[in-house]
C-alpha cells in the first residue's frame, strides 16, 4: 500500500483528512492540525470500512474512534454516504 487518505464526515472539527503512510500512521492532516495528528497510529486500517470507527493510537494511549466517509488508496477506493 503506497498511501492511505481517510476522509472524515464534516462535523465541524479542524481535521477532514488523514493521509497515512504504509504502516498507517498519519503524515498530515488537513485543512489543519498535522502538528495534532501526525504520529497517530490507525490500528484496523485493514478491517476498515465505511461507516466503521478509526480505532487509533497516539503516544501510546488508545484514541476516540471517529467515523470517516470516504477511504481511498492507490489500489481502492471506498465512498461512503
Amino acid at each position: 500500500m503506497a498511501g492511505t487518505l481517510v476522509v472524515f464526515h464534516d462535523g465541524g472539527q479542524d481535521s477532514l483528512v488523514w493521509k497515512l503512510d504504509q504502516d498507517g500512521v498519519v503524515t498530515r492532516s488537513w485543512p489543519f492540525q498535522t502538528d495534532v495528528w501526525a504520529g497517530t497510529k490507525v490500528l484496523n486500517l485493514d478491517t476498515l470500512k465505511r461507516d466503521g470507527l478509526v480505532k487509533a493510537e497516539r503516544n501510546g494511549r488508545p484514541g476516540s474512534a471517529v467515523t470517516p466517509w470516504s477511504l481511498s488508496t492507490r489500489s481502492r477506493r471506498l465512498t461512503c454516504r
